[in-house]
């Protein structure tokens, strides 16, 4: 049997203590208290439709295709990454999926031309560009910040 709501039903938030401010105040404060001292730590949980697309920008990242099954282009690499970057994943676990080939370029301050057009106009994370295969000392003469570091120990002087 199916209640039909009527002129008397009371419908204000003051007829249910759990609505009440306080009472919401003090569950986000202990669902903060529980997730720090449980060892979650800071990073906030994403909702359904966002781990959804993380997973599937990583999956794509990963086969080099989109989902209708053709190649990703540069800019959606870069895309991709920023984006998920943007959710919390690493640079560590993006350098696993994501295979970096080196472009054949002929023309050096054409590229490194189009770098700064396209920073500008999509202000990605200077750090995702390493993902075109582009070298360190390019993204310094695009002016891109600061490449990555170089990785193990120096070379000796010769």
């Amino acid at each position: 049997m199916v209640r039909r709501r009527t002129d008397d039903y009371e419908s204000d938030e003051s007829s249910d203590p759990r609505a009440s401010p306080e009472a919401i105040r003090k569950r986000r404060a202990a669902r903060k208290l529980n997730d720090l001292l449980a060892g979650h730590g800071s990073k906030p949980a994403l909702d359904g439709r966002t781990e959804l697309k993380r997973r599937r920008l990583l999956t794509e990242l990963e086969r080099n295709t989109n989902n209708r099954g053709k190649p990703l282009k540069p800019v959606e690499v870069l895309q991709h990454a920023d984006e998920l970057l943007s959710f919390g994943e690493t640079m560590a676990t993006l350098r696993k999926l994501i295979r970096v080939t080196t472009p054949p370029v002929s023309d050096r301050d054409e590229l490194v031309a189009m770098l700064r057009e396209v920073h500008e106009a999509y202000g990605f994370r200077s750090e995702v560009y390493e993902f075109l295969g582009l070298g360190p000392e390019v993204l310094a003469d695009a002016e891109l910040g600061p490449g990555a570091p170089r990785r193990g120990r120096p070379k000796r002087a010769r």
